[in-house]
């Protein structure tokens, strides 16, 4: 029940669904001034959502910091949720921005500061799907050259709380015990309180920094999409953490 409500609330968080609201009610209300009022908020919600001062100072705060991994650990277990298992054609593995959780972990495989990599994610839909995320991640790790024997695989989670339920589970079988966590650095904060409330030890590694680097100080005063698209995952983050501490899950 939870994993379905958190879609619908997902769908709700969203600012663009905002922006059709108010705008929507600024055509069919009959009164002038809240006909203004409705516009006039759509288009400055517009505005603030995709201006990439505001959203940079807003990640600022809420995003976690770089840190380099200076001790070996036995395994990195990858919080996953890049991938788009409906997406065609279905004869590859189509990935999102946050791949990064990947691709810059990878470097510590391959010089030898992690043994093993876990990865976490099943079929993040309502409808039932054929596919996982994990074992989709793992088709790529392999072309990559990661030796299966390596890689470690929960295909079950649906969401972060599960991630680190299952990993947790599975890494106390396979009796690994340093263990590194990673994710965006936008979630990391919302992972690691999942492991401090499951008693799950684990040091985070940050990735997949979003912050806007422009050219000039006037630039952050011009909206952008990926601005937009930035607010949008940060105010998703935002009410997940919340509703995971409203439900005792941090």
């Amino acid at each position: 029940m939870f994993f379905v409500l958190s879609k619908v609330l997902a769908f709700l968080s969203s600012p663009l669904v905002w922006i059709i609201i108010l705008l929507t009610w600024s055509l069919f209300v009959k009164s002038i001034k809240r006909k203004r009022r409705f516009l006039i908020g759509g288009i400055l919600t517009l505005y603030l959502m995709s201006n990439p001062l505001i959203f940079n100072v807003a990640l600022s705060v809420w995003e976690e910091s770089p840190s380099k991994v200076t001790e070996h650990y036995d395994v990195a277990v990858v919080l996953l949720g890049f991938t788009d298992l409906k997406q065609l054609p279905n004869d590859r593995v189509h990935v999102s921005q946050s791949v990064n959780r990947i691709t810059q972990l990878l470097p510590l495989y391959k010089h030898g500061e992690i043994d093993k990599i876990l990865l976490s994610g099943g079929a993040p839909s309502i409808v039932k799907m054929d596919k996982t995320e994990a074992d989709e991640v793992a088709l790529l790790l392999h072309s990559w050259g990661v030796d299966k024997e390596d890689i470690l695989i929960d295909n079950k989670s649906r969401n972060t709380k599960e991630n680190i339920v299952n990993s947790k589970s599975i890494l106390r079988e396979k009796e690994l015990k340093r263990v590194l966590l990673v994710s965006s650095g936008y979630h990391l904060k919302r992972a690691m309180a999942c492991a401090e409330k499951q008693s799950f030890n684990c040091v985070p590694y940050a990735t997949d920094f979003r912050k806007i680097t422009l050219p000039s100080w006037v630039y952050y005063l011009v909206p952008t999409s990926s601005a937009f698209r930035g607010m949008e995952v940060l105010i998703h983050e935002w009410i997940g953490y919340f509703s995971y501490w409203i439900l005792g899950y941090l």
